[in-house]
């Protein structure tokens, strides 16, 4: 550790990896960001700092970390403390590198370059602990990979858009990848009625089993169960014999910090212990509290205006996210 560093700057290198902080280094995140929401601008849909500001510490000048508005999640924020700030700033050589040499076929490559890019470009702070990209839902990665994505080409190079016709004029439309053009589900008026705005989950007063509390899961703990699932594949289990129970545990689990993939055997004892009736209750109120975009995109008609709506699809693939398929054309002779 440099002895001369500033506490902002030990707060940035270790807000991820120490969950122990000084008082010093406490003071400098808070300073960090206190100094970052002073002056907010537009950049595309993300909220850029103005960093010619004299009280911006050089520090945040290096990192460039651009705050962006977690209302516009499809959680809409729900399930984040009150108070919550998230910041990303654009991929670097280094990261879009690692894209360059994905292995599409293979989830768990896939899975991990996506966590390289989060966990180098995500900073997540909340009001009264550190938080980490770990904090993030799992329905909510999508949209701020989307949203480095725009971050890393501001100036609209490397587009993603596949062509759709207007019903109503038939005029050609690009559907852009980008996150205005995904539509958020609203809760369903089932589960929406037990969310608790002050403790950030659902509370389902049920009369049976009293009061289930649930929320959908982080990043953190579904990258537990994907390991889960990898060890399960490697020790030729058979998956389907486990797929009840891998979709009722993420939402067994409260917190990724101290959840282990060991820890999993005694949610699977808890849950083979249920009755079919806790079973088949458990599993609707996990369906209901899923949270999503819908199946569909939907932009307005550049000719007339009406809506234009269109199935999610993704013509590059992922390594088309950061990797521009088309690079060549302009360089070649």
């Amino acid at each position: 550790m440099n002895e001369n560093e500033s506490p902002q700057e030990k707060a940035l290198r270790n807000i991820d990896n120490e969950p122990n902080q000084s008082q010093g280094e406490t003071q400098g995140l808070s300073d960090l960001t206190n100094a970052a929401e002073k002056k907010i601008t537009t950049l595309g849909r993300s909220e850029r700092t103005d960093y010619t500001k004299q009280s911006v510490d050089s520090t945040e000048l290096k990192h460039g970390f651009f705050s962006i508005n977690i209302d516009e999640f499809p959680s809409k924020g729900r399930f984040y403390p009150r108070g919550t700030k998230i910041r990303i700033k654009a991929a670097t050589v280094k990261d879009i590198r690692t894209f360059s040499a994905l292995d599409e076929e293979n989830p768990y490559e896939v899975d991990e370059a996506l966590v390289d890019l989060l966990s180098n470009c995500v900073r997540v702070s909340f009001p009264t602990r550190v938080g980490s990209w770990k904090d993030i839902l799992e329905e909510d990665r999508l949209n701020i990979i989307l949203s480095i994505r725009e971050l890393t080409f501001s100036n609209g190079e490397n587009k993603i858009a596949f062509k759709v016709k207007c019903e109503s004029c038939t005029t050609e439309n690009d559907m852009d990848i980008i996150n205005e053009n995904f539509q958020k589900r609203e809760l369903n008026e089932k589960i929406a009625k037990y969310y608790s705005d002050t403790d950030r989950q659902f509370n389902i007063l049920t009369k049976t089993y009293g009061t289930i509390n649930i929320k959908p899961p982080t990043i953190g703990i579904m990258r537990v169960v994907n390991k889960y699932i990898k060890s399960l594949q490697e020790n030729k289990e058979n998956i389907k014999d486990y797929l009840p129970f891998l979709k009722a545990v993420p939402y067994m689990v409260e917190e990724w910090r101290g959840f282990s993939i060991e820890k999993m055997s005694n949610y699977r004892i808890e849950f083979i212990s249920w009755d079919s009736d806790k079973f088949l209750k458990y599993s609707k109120i996990v369906e209901l509290a899923q949270i999503s975009v819908k199946e569909k995109m939907m932009k307005s008609c550049v000719k007339c205006g009406d809506p234009v709506e269109a199935d999610i699809e993704l013509p590059t693939g992922i390594k088309g996210l950061f990797i521009e398929e088309n690079i060549l054309d302009d360089e070649l002779i």
